[in-house]
């Protein structure tokens, strides 16, 4: 864990390349949950009608889901001890992303949720924490 917790031994942060990763990811989830993709079928499964969603606070939903992918990104930075270009980038991404979906995977088992809905939910996390640590290794 030495050079983890080490600044020095870590480029500075490209502020720049995270948030273009950001934009990158939030543009898969764009995609991802699109009604012809895993949409419809992860609205069926938490419940979700077109009307409710349509009562949704946009901003605050969009606003949060994009602060919270902008951190994600910028964990995945911050753990990107050395280079190794978009394929190390990637790598370190492929950890985050399957960290994250291993954790909502304990909640999934914990409230009964369906196996269908957490392998689209945690293939997401994946995805996009994959695409986002090759955006950040290719920066370098």
């Amino acid at each position: 864990m030495g050079d983890l917790f080490n600044d020095a031994a870590r480029p500075a942060l490209n502020w720049i390349a995270i948030a273009v990763a950001s934009v990158a990811a939030f543009g898969v989830g764009a995609v991802w949950y699109n009604p012809k993709v895993f949409g419809a079928e992860w609205m069926k499964l938490v419940g979700l009608s077109e009307a409710r969603a349509k009562e949704a606070n946009v901003g605050l939903v969009m606003g949060g889901a994009f602060a919270l992918t902008f951190l994600i990104a910028y964990s995945v930075a911050r753990l990107m001890v050395r280079g190794g270009g978009w394929e190390g980038g990637a790598r370190v991404g492929l950890f985050v992303g399957t960290a994250i979906a291993f954790g909502t995977g304990v909640n999934y088992l914990f409230e009964m949720k369906p196996l269908k809905l957490w392998l689209i939910n945690a293939g997401h996390q994946v995805a996009t924490s994959v695409l986002i640590g090759a955006i950040l290794g290719a920066w370098r």
